[in-house]
């Protein structure tokens, strides 16, 4: 990106050695609130936390919203219920470490840089989640690929960077939900859903056919596109 930044970390061998390196840095606890109201942040453009904690990212959205900031802010949730949370704060982005490799990450912020509308609408894509309430109106238009998933489910988090770049190719054509099968047991039981992850494939209400277990990018993309 070519931008100027600092490092902020509570860490002081980790700022010991990023000051070695020639790196810009400053040791505090980026999410304790006395210590945000020090730093001046009037002219920053982008902010990304990688603390999980997610009060720590609440102080960070806090401050910002306080000096009237237009920075963009990545935020960092531990699961998909906390980064609901930290979207409906005002966060616009949420990285996901167990479901989103650093990777993919690192390709978002090169491809958008500050441009805090692209991160808004990326956020949204990003979850479009599903419960037992909205389950029958979200998939009644279209082809809909619903990722039936659990939190403690190894798979189901190396399925959802798979499930990232595949929305991207099929954007247009079809859509990618995902549904948590703890938190909306009353469709999980519907779809009788007994392993994780189970994707089934909907088209305008009616399931056309499911895949069951992690599978690669290409099996996904012509599983949707079989039925488009």
């Amino acid at each position: 990106m070519n931008k100027s930044f600092v490092v902020i970390d509570y860490n002081p061998k980790v700022i010991l050695s990023l000051g070695k390196e020639g790196v810009n840095c400053i040791y505090g606890d980026g999410g304790d609130r006395d210590f945000l109201s020090e730093i001046n942040l009037s002219k920053t453009k982008l902010v990304i936390s990688t603390m999980p904690e997610e009060s720590s990212n609440l102080n960070i959205r806090d401050r910002l919203k306080k000096i009237n900031s237009k920075a963009t802010f990545i935020a960092t949730a531990e699961q998909p219920r906390y980064a609901l949370d930290l979207y409906s704060s005002g966060a616009d982005y949420v990285i996901i470490p167990h479901h989103l490799g650093g990777k993919f990450i690192s390709t978002v912020i090169e491809a958008f840089g500050t441009n805090r509308e692209k991160y808004k609408q990326a956020g949204k894509d990003h979850f479009k989640h599903l419960s037992d309430e909205n389950f029958a109106n979200e998939i009644q238009k279209g082809v809909t690929l619903v990722d039936f998933y659990a939190d403690w489910c190894g798979p189901c988090r190396m399925l959802t960077p798979i499930l990232e770049e595949v929305a991207k190719q099929v954007e247009g054509k079809a859509t990618i939900a995902k549904l948590d099968i703890d938190a909306a047991q009353n469709v999980a039981g519907q779809f009788q859903i007994t392993s994780v992850p189970t994707m089934i494939l909907f088209k305008d209400g009616k399931e056309v056919n499911r895949l069951i277990g992690l599978k690669n990018a290409d099996a996904v993309k012509s599983f949707i596109l079989s039925a488009v």
